[in-house]
């Protein structure tokens, strides 16, 4: 499945919800998401509700522009997706404890690669106790890697703008922070590979 070149915002919960390929063999379902503008999503539900929600195996998502929402822009489920070259931009304004990206609730999820994307204006104003940010791998997220990013503004509270939460083989390299309250951080951050 492609959904691609479409306008969608306005909407009461999520904006595109993909999913294919089979978890136990690792087939990639091979759908793409690519040149999409999503915004002001989740005007009902605003939480959990992100821009998109992808599940499966071997998603790109590449070339998006996702922007101006409550919460999430997009919940990450399953092995080897890959987001490319997309611009995230005012994300988790009123959530907390939540990333632009949020991967969280299954440490098999695994192989996502996230490269040349930037991150701008992630969190808002009010309560973040916990934090806020561009990228966050929770509950033992592991083997992911995180390469030539630009995060600016993209982290609050307790969080990097990349927060690893336990997770092992996770590489994070070659990326820049800029105005962020920290560039990585996590609550016990193992084997994460800084370059």
């Amino acid at each position: 499945m492609t959904v691609g070149e479409c306008v969608i915002h306005s909407t009461g919960h999520l904006g595109v919800s993909v999913s294919g390929g089979d978890r136990a063999s690792l087939t990639s379902g091979e759908n793409l998401v690519r040149g999409n503008d999503i915004y002001d999503v989740s005007a009902l539900w605003r939480t959990y509700a992100p821009c998109l929600q992808v599940e499966g195996v071997g998603c790109l998502i590449f070339g998006n522009y996702l922007h101006d929402v409550p919460s999430s822009v997009i919940r990450l489920e399953g092995n080897d997706h890959v987001f490319m070259r997309n611009l995230v931009e005012r994300a988790v304004t009123e959530s907390d404890d939540q990333g632009a990206i949020d991967s969280w609730g299954d440490p098999t999820y695994r192989g996502m690669v996230f490269a040349r994307n930037v991150f701008r204006d992630v969190g808002g104003n009010g309560n973040h106790d916990c934090g806020r940010n561009a990228i966050r791998f929770d509950d033992f997220i592991s083997g992911m890697a995180v390469i030539s990013n630009t995060f600016i503004n993209a982290s609050q509270g307790n969080f990097g703008a990349v927060n690893v939460h336990g997770g092992h083989y996770n590489l994070i390299t070659g990326n820049e922070f800029r105005n962020c309250s920290r560039g990585v951080g996590g609550f016990g951050v193992c084997d994460v590979e800084m370059h």
